[in-house]
């Protein structure tokens, strides 16, 4: 997914011929993916013109048809069938799973857990988009199950949120916006309410936190 992610990004914003690109590490952990899958998409895009390598240690976007990338890019629906079923597949694992991770979840779970909570809470005090972090949060929850069936749908929920940036890639610059103090922040009071095994409170901010994705799945 990051080659159409990174063209959104540069029409959305809109990056003018000329303009540098990220540092590939920066890039790649905004995006969640391994430098190797970066640079594969970068060199996708590269050979599409849309990006120039001017030194081996710069990137800048090239002079390109910005028209024809328009065009490409309005094929890519928020509202398509399979972002639906990603949407409907992450809710259903996630709020399934409560009474397991609270019944699963050890001391080194609840760590890796707190790690992204507290991962989170500095990349926002930073200015540095959260994405990663939020990513690394829901796969925590899910491996505190040692279940690896739903381990293997864990690259499945990172490409609902890959989705999420491409629907909206301001995520990648517009940082501190009042929805990433409300990820932040739940994903704080999530963790807490793991912690103390209640799971009252575990379900009920789960819930307030995917009930945005809910609700899209439902217009």
């Amino acid at each position: 997914m990051p080659p159409p992610i990174l063209k959104r990004y540069i029409i959305s914003e809109p990056l003018e011929a000329g303009h540098r690109l990220p540092s590939e590490r920066r890039l790649a952990d905004w995006l969640n993916v391994s430098r190797v899958v970066l640079r594969e998409a970068l060199s996708e895009l590269m050979g599409e013109g849309i990006l120039d390598r001017p030194t081996p240690y710069s990137l800048c976007v090239a002079e390109f048809d910005r028209s024809k990338l328009a065009a490409e890019l309005a094929g890519l629906s928020s509202q398509d069938a399979e972002t639906n079923d990603l949407i409907q597949l992450r809710v259903v694992l996630e709020l399934g799973a409560i009474d397991a991770i609270l019944a699963n979840a050890t001391e080194d779970h609840l760590k890796e857990i707190e790690r992204w909570v507290i991962e989170g809470e500095r990349k926002l005090a930073a200015g540095e988009p959260i994405y990663r972090a939020d990513s690394k949060f829901h796969a925590a929850l899910l491996q505190s199950l040692d279940n690896e069936v739903i381990n293997s749908f864990l690259p499945l929920i990172e490409e609902h949120l890959r989705n999420d940036i491409l629907i909206d890639p301001h995520q990648l610059t517009s940082v501190g916006l009042p929805a990433d103090h409300r990820v932040v922040q739940q994903h704080r009071e999530i963790y807490e309410a793991i912690k103390r095994r209640d799971p009252v409170a575990t379900r009920h901010w789960l819930l307030a936190h995917l009930k945005p994705y809910i609700d899209r799945a439902r217009r």
